[in-house]
C-alpha cells in the first residue's frame, strides 16, 4: 500500500528498523488502543467507538507506522474540499523522536497533494510544546487560538500548513 521509501529507525538494539505505512484495519485496533492512553490525557484520549468512526469515514486516510511487525504509531486524517485535518496522531513511547511522527506525516501529505488538497490543518494543546515544536518543524504555522477547545476547557492552538 505504501509508495514511499520505507525509513529505518535504529531502536532499543540500535539496529536498524523499518518503517512501513499501510492503512488502518480493524484488527489494529486492540494495539492503537494500548498507544492511545500513553499519548493522551484521559479527557482527550479517543475510544474505541471513536476510533470506528474515523475508520468508517475515513478508511483510506487512516494510517499506521508497523516496526518489525508490530503496529508503533497511527494517524487519522479527514479532508473537505481542498483543506486537510490532521484529525490525530500518537507514537508508542518507546519509539518516539525516532522518525516514526515523520514518516506518518510525510506519507499523510504526500497524500493529501496528490488528492489536491492545498491546505492542512490541525489543533493541539497550547501546553503540548513538544508537539507544537513537531507541528513547527514540519513546516505549520500558528493561525489562532481556540478557547474551551478541549472537553477541560483548555486552549488549542490552530496550525495551518501550505501544500502548494
Amino acid at each position: 500500500m505504501s509508495h514511499n521509501t520505507p525509513r529505518r529507525v535504529a531502536c532499543m538494539t540500535d539496529e536498524p528498523q523499518e518503517i512501513r505505512i499501510r492503512h488502518f484495519s480493524l484488527a489494529d485496533l486492540p494495539r492503537v488502543l494500548e498507544i492511545e492512553p500513553a499519548s493522551f490525557r484521559v479527557v482527550d484520549a479517543w475510544s474505541r467507538p471513536i476510533f470506528r468512526k474515523w475508520y468508517r469515514q475515513c478508511p483510506d486516510l487512516f494510517i499506521v507506522a508497523e516496526i518489525s511487525g508490530t503496529i508503533e504509531g497511527y494517524m487519522c486524517t479527514s479532508m473537505e474540499q481542498k483543506t486537510g485535518e490532521i484529525e490525530s496522531i500518537a507514537v508508542d513511547r518507546a519509539f518516539r523522536r525516532q522518525g516514526v511522527a515523520s514518516a506518518l506525516m510525510d506519507y499523510t501529505l504526500r497524500e493529501m497533494q496528490a488528492s489536491g488538497i492545498t491546505t492542512m490543518g490541525l489543533q493541539v494543546r497550547t501546553t503540548n510544546t513538544g508537539g507544537i515544536r513537531f507541528w513547527q518543524n514540519a513546516g505549520f504555522v500558528p493561525s489562532g487560538i481556540l478557547p474551551n477547545f478541549y472537553d477541560d476547557g483548555a486552549e488549542a492552538l490552530q496550525m495551518k500548513k501550505s501544500l502548494t
